[in-house]
C-alpha cells in the first residue's frame, strides 16, 4: 500500500522496516501498514497536500542544503578522522559543524547532492 508521512521516519516491526521520506508516497509492506498508521502515516490516495506540508518540504530543502554545505566544509578541511572507511563523512562530524542532530539518511542524501554539484 502506498502511504505518506509528513516527517521523515523509519517504520519498523519484527525485523521489517521501511524509510518514510517526508511527503513522498512510499510502498509499505502489508505487515507494516498498522505500524505506519500508528506512527502517523496516511494512505497516499487520501492525502491532500496542505500549505503546511509545502512549507515543511521547503524547510527540508534548506536543511538539506545546510547539510550539503557542512559536508563541503568537511571536505575542505580534509581531516581523515571526519570520514568513514568508505569515504563517507561521519554523521557526528557533520553534526558538529551544524550544531544539531541529523540522520544517516539525511547525510547520505546530502552526500549524493554534494557529488552532483
Amino acid at each position: 500500500m502506498k502511504m505518506i508521512s509528513l516527517n521523515t521516519k523509519m517504520v519498523a516491526m519484527n525485523g521489517c522496516a521501511v524509510l518514510m521520506e517526508a511527503n513522498i508516497a512510499t510502498d509499505v509492506p502489508t505487515r507494516l501498514v498498522d505500524a505506519a498508521i500508528a506512527s502517523g502515516c496516511i494512505p497516499a490516495d487520501s492525502y491532500t497536500p496542505t500549505k503546511a506540508a509545502v512549507v515543511e518540504v521547503e524547510e527540508e530543502d534548506s536543511r538539506g542544503d545546510a547539510i550539503t554545505d557542512a559536508i563541503n566544509t568537511l571536505v575542505g578541511l580534509a581531516d581523515p578522522a571526519d570520514f568513514g572507511k568508505d569515504g563517507t563523512p561521519k554523521v557526528r562530524a557533520v553534526e558538529k559543524i551544524l550544531g544539531y542532530d541529523i540522520s544517516a539518511a539525511e547525510r547520505d542524501a546530502a552526500w549524493d547532492n554534494f557529488h552532483k554539484e
